[in-house]
């Protein structure tokens, strides 16, 4: 059974001509529908013209207009010049150029709905394995779906006092662990906790801790009683689970709140719907073992990474849950302490996360303690950098705060800066 697509080009036309005789009326609908909402070509090639003029400032009258068709090709589609006075002699109010608008933005996902459906129908007719009939279904219709709530949501508007108690009580804090402490002294005194919503970057050269940094920072943090999903692709859960046995000196409750995902062959798009079931679940911290596993590109890596990336930070922010992303640096010295600049393949790493700890160890034969873990804080948006320089200790799997030895009054680690309800000597 066929279906026409739904459309209306008689408003289409009406919005641009419209803008075309009133510049102004940009700024009311531009939030309200893109190029990419109008169903005429021509009209979505005009509308995408008027974007352009309007971020750029371009005054948008029918002399600027004429020019900026005239330029890319589309004055002569549109019927010259005598066309665009067609166009706009067409009166609305600007009450109604905004009815309009939202015409065009139903339509749009009409027909969005529609292609969703026909992908979903067509999928049932390849010979492909369920679970990815399934993964198709489901990525198509989370698409239509937030591609909806966008619609709906992203004009809400929020008083202020919403926020007052938080912004106080956060104030207040400056300075101190917020949110979930690392269970670490030295990593909070550095981080000052993490906040929901947020993407700590955990880098390093090869084999200088990076992994065995968030291992334990996952393992404080169940052991805390705060649960925890280990993303974990390039190692075994039987290997993971011996690590934390080892951290945990072979002793792990049963009730240990501390989980991996099930399989092994996850996109990073299914990562981040991981992370919402994580969230429902309980989980108060996800850490993701690692960034480049799920870069598969051969010729645009550095676009494919950013993207990913972005994908995770706004599964942190969405589900309210902060996310540790563990990630390489590029090949370089490894006698040479890694900058934000070496992170692997993307300078957006940086950019979009909230934190980057850098993990570095001196490899070298003539080093004096090999036992020396050093942690480096080169971004805090949230807290600013305070500390920026800490030595841990590794035995064996296991990390340890401070270099050794241990300091003379380790009833020091609860007091100041540190969350006083850990006990960080018993760790």
């Amino acid at each position: 059974m066929g279906f026409n697509m739904p459309n209306s080009v008689e408003t289409e036309d009406a919005v641009i001509g419209n803008v075309i005789a009133n510049g102004e009326l940009m700024g009311r609908i531009n939030h309200l529908i893109d190029h990419k909402d109008f169903y005429n070509d021509v009209n979505r090639n005009i509308f995408k013209s008027l974007e352009k003029m309007h971020k750029d400032h371009v005054d948008i009258n029918l002399v600027t207009v004429q020019d900026q068709l005239k330029a890319t090709g589309y004055l002569d589609l549109v019927g010259g010049a005598s066309g665009l006075v067609r166009l706009a002699d067409e009166y609305l109010t600007p009450n109604g150029v905004v009815s309009a608008a939202r015409i065009i933005a139903h339509k749009s996902m009409q027909r969005r709905v529609l292609s969703g459906a026909a992908k979903i129908a067509n999928t049932t007719q390849l010979d492909i394995p369920v679970d990815e009939m399934v993964q198709t279904l489901e990525e198509t219709v989370k698409g239509i779906s937030q591609a909806s709530l966008m619609q709906n949501d992203k004009l809400s508007i929020v008083g202020i006092n919403e926020f007052i108690d938080e912004a106080r009580s956060s104030r207040g804090l400056r300075g101190s662990v917020q949110g979930l402490s690392t269970g670490f002294y030295d990593v909070d005194d550095m981080t000052k906790g993490f906040m929901p919503g947020e993407l700590m970057i955990v880098s390093g050269h090869t084999s200088h801790g990076k992994t065995q940094l968030a291992t334990n920072i996952a393992y404080r943090t169940a052991r805390a009683g705060k649960p925890v999903l280990f993303v974990t692709m390039e190692m075994t859960k039987i290997e993971m689970t011996q690590r934390i046995l080892a951290i945990a000196g072979d002793k792990i409750p049963e009730d240990f709140p501390f989980h991996f995902q099930s399989r092994t062959d996850l996109a990073y798009v299914d990562v981040a719907r991981l992370v919402e079931k994580a969230k429902e679940q309980g989980v108060k911290l996800v850490v993701i073992d690692h960034l480049h596993y799920f870069s598969r590109s051969l010729d645009n890596t550095t676009a494919e990474i950013s993207k990913i990336v972005r994908e995770f930070k706004q599964a942190a922010i969405t589900n309210e849950i902060p996310v540790i992303l563990i990630c390489h640096v590029r090949k370089m010295d490894t006698q040479k302490r890694p900058a934000l600049q070496d992170l692997r393949d993307s300078s957006m790493i940086a950019q979009d996360s909230d934190m980057v700890l850098m993990v570095w160890r001196d490899t070298s034969v003539d080093a004096e303690d090999q036992t020396e873990v050093e942690i480096s804080i080169l971004k805090n948006r949230n807290r600013g950098l305070h500390a920026r320089r800490k030595l841990m200790t590794s035995d064996g799997l296991k990390l340890l705060d401070g270099p050794l030895p241990v300091r003379e009054n380790p009833d020091a680690r609860t007091e100041g800066n540190v969350d006083a309800n850990i006990d960080y000597k018993n760790w």
